[in-house]
């Protein structure tokens, strides 16, 4: 089974700034505070003590999740070219209909997050950018409807 993790340098070192924050804040953070609820329940309907416990199961979770995940990573380097759209380009594209330009980042699953103008490969978007050009139009099925864009920059 192949477990390599595609991600661009950012990408990298934003999931590195967790595992971090994770592992020497949250962690002990929380631990703490089970100490604390552990200290005032009868361990039979404590609602603080049981939160804290499941907090500490999510936060070991997310470590266990990044741990694996970096230390799978292959970092990428941009494929950009100034003709065509692939993994790690930032794009600019004007969309039709709402007359706005939007800038995005085609990145992997693992690091998109659309409010940073940063989409999957594997997002409707990213799947009918990957390959296209310079001035190319397209009429995009997103889950808000029929998007009709036209590729205006390539970086």
């Amino acid at each position: 089974m192949n477990d390599k993790v595609l991600l661009t340098k950012q990408g990298y070192d934003k999931l590195t700034r967790e595992l971090e924050k994770l592992e020497t804040i949250k962690r002990p953070q929380n631990a703490e505070r089970v100490k604390r609820a552990r200290s005032f329940c009868d361990f039979n309907e404590d609602l603080e003590y049981e939160s804290a416990l499941d907090e500490q199961a999510t936060i070991n979770q997310r470590i266990k999740e990044l741990q694996h995940t970096l230390r799978h990573a292959e970092i990428i380097k941009s494929q950009a070219s100034p003709n065509s759209i692939s993994l790690g380009t930032t794009i600019e594209i004007f969309d039709i209909k709402e007359e706005d330009i939007e800038t995005y980042t085609i990145v992997t699953q693992e690091e998109a997050d659309p409010s940073l103008g940063r989409i999957s490969k594997n997002s409707p978007l990213g799947k009918a950018l990957v390959n296209a050009q310079l001035d190319d139009t397209f009429h995009i099925d997103t889950p808000n409807g029929v998007r009709h864009i036209i590729v205006k920059s390539i970086k």
